[in-house]
């Protein structure tokens, strides 16, 4: 882990959105799509008493992909390190 060293093991790796918060992504992108409320970009539907939150069409989550990947930096970190000392950092 580039933060505290430890080994990552595939079980204790979590992804971290760097230069820009995860929920940064997210606003920068509805304010790109011109969407002023994220729930009327998704459908949320259950199955078998589980609930599935998806966007409302292909074309939607491929924007919303295509956005992410090119506006984001992201490093593999331990989980200890994105739960504690980057969670610190960010707020």
């Amino acid at each position: 882990c580039p933060i505290n060293g430890d080994i990552l093991q595939p079980e204790s790796t979590h992804i971290d959105h760097y230069n820009l918060p995860f929920d940064q992504v997210c606003d920068a992108w509805l304010k790109n799509q011109n969407i002023e409320f994220v729930h009327s970009c998704l459908n949320d539907t259950s199955k078998d008493h589980v609930q599935v939150i998806e966007f409302a069409s292909k074309s939607l989550k491929e924007s919303f992909i295509s956005f992410h990947n090119h506006n984001t930096n992201l490093r593999a970190v331990s989980k200890s390190a994105n739960l504690s000392t980057l969670r610190r950092r960010k707020k």
